[in-house]
């Protein structure tokens, strides 16, 4: 399934948002944790399960028209997300973390 299908897919009930989070985490746990140790993830949002659970609980969900509705993703950490560390891969900057989400579309 590509990302526009896994939308529908979401927004029809017929996939979960937190089931998504769900394997993009075993991937993460597999692959950059264990596996090859890539270290490419920096941190995962504390609330991505209640922010999964409300995205599927949703009733208004199959009109968004958000363009990932409900899928994960990640960002770099030079992109501002409010409650995420923006580091910028930067020791210095590790207490940073921004009040609002810029670009908004993450939000």
């Amino acid at each position: 399934m590509n990302v526009k299908e896994k939308v529908q897919a979401i927004k029809q009930g017929k996939v979960s948002s937190e089931k998504l989070c769900e394997e993009v985490l075993k991937a993460i746990e597999e692959n950059d944790k264990n596996g090859r140790k890539l270290n490419a993830v920096a941190s995962i949002n504390d609330d991505w399960r209640k922010i999964a659970r409300a995205l599927d609980e949703d009733e208004n969900k199959a009109s968004s028209c958000k363009l990932l509705y409900g899928i994960p993703v990640l960002v770099k950490d030079n992109i501002e997300v409010k409650g995420m560390a923006n580091t910028a891969d930067s020791y210095n900057l590790q207490e940073s973390c921004p009040l609002e989400t810029k670009p908004s579309w993450l939000d």
